[in-house]
């Protein structure tokens, strides 16, 4: 929404504006006193080449980023639910049948899956 307005946006790499602020040192750390640390900052860019490294300008995200992102994400709670499961089954069939489960080795075992799908009981 920023860059749609036609302002630049850019990203301050927090380690090195605590670098920066060791340097030319000031009073204590709140957001205002950061705000105007990174101002500073964007004044000197042409004279400082350690501003350049801080202050990265972000560009414009094609949509296909958007697209792979909400799939990686969706990719990653699918992977989560599916350890939630397989723990959820490990701890029940501990419960019911110990020691079966290191018979077994590992619950993600096709032929294990087989076989307790195998039986209603």
């Amino acid at each position: 929404m920023i860059q749609q307005r036609g302002y630049e946006l850019l990203n301050v790499n927090n380690v090195k504006l605590a670098r920066f602020k060791e340097i030319f040192a000031g009073p204590a750390k709140s957001d205002k006193i950061d705000t105007r640390k990174i101002l500073e900052l964007m004044h000197m860019r042409e004279m400082l080449p350690l501003s350049k490294r801080i202050l990265h300008r972000v560009g414009v995200t094609p949509v296909e980023n958007e697209q792979l992102k909400r799939f990686t994400r969706r990719r990653r709670q699918m992977i989560e639910d599916k350890n939630r499961l397989s723990n959820r089954l490990g701890s029940d069939l501990q419960a019911i049948s110990p020691g079966l489960l290191e018979i077994t080795g590992d619950l993600d075992n096709i032929w294990f899956l087989n076989f307790l799908s195998s039986r209603e009981d």
